[in-house]
């Protein structure tokens, strides 16, 4: 979690997470819905709130966040 911090996550708020596998690399995408007052659900607005790729540095034996 400390990591996730460096690219914009706050551990106290509630985040919506898509994960994906591409070319070899874990994909972390992390938003939320803006919501307009009076407005279901269907009509908000997805917010990126961070983009974090991930994978292994064979090297340093270690995962990497960019």
């Amino acid at each position: 979690m400390d990591n996730l911090k460096s690219f914009g996550i706050n551990p106290d708020k509630y985040y919506n997470m898509n994960n994906k596998i591409v070319n070899g690399k874990l994909i972390i995408n992390c938003f939320h819905l803006e919501v307009p007052e009076g407005k279901s659900m269907a009509e908000g607005k997805k917010i990126d709130d961070c983009y974090v790729k991930v994978d292994w540095d064979n090297n340093k034996q270690t995962f990497r966040m960019y």
